[in-house]
């Protein structure tokens, strides 16, 4: 499992879990250099894979290159849309159970 994807999965896990007051979520709203590196990972990652992909002498990397480029757009696309505040994301996913 990569560091990209540990911090994708738990991020989602405490959201979906309104864990609105965990370190964790607070440290990638508030931390933007963290969520770029998170950002900036995916993007590399993806570019690698989409040479996999394109890479026609090793057509047995092929598919599993294609599996992970969609999980890395997921994941991209899930950082960019983490909002800068807590309370906007709060309001966005609707009150707590609290």
């Amino acid at each position: 499992m990569s560091y990209t994807e540990r911090w994708y999965l738990e991020t989602r896990r405490l959201i979906n879990e309104e864990l609105w007051q965990h370190p964790i979520l607070y440290s990638i709203l508030l931390d933007e250099k963290l969520k770029l590196e998170l950002i900036k990972s995916t993007i590399i990652d993806g570019t690698m894979m989409r040479g996999m992909i394109n890479n026609h002498q090793h057509p047995e990397y092929q598919m599993s290159a294609s599996i992970n480029l969609k999980k890395l757009s997921k994941w991209c696309a899930f950082f960019v849309s983490l909002p800068d505040s807590h309370k906007i994301l709060v309001a966005l996913n609707g009150q707590s159970r609290d």
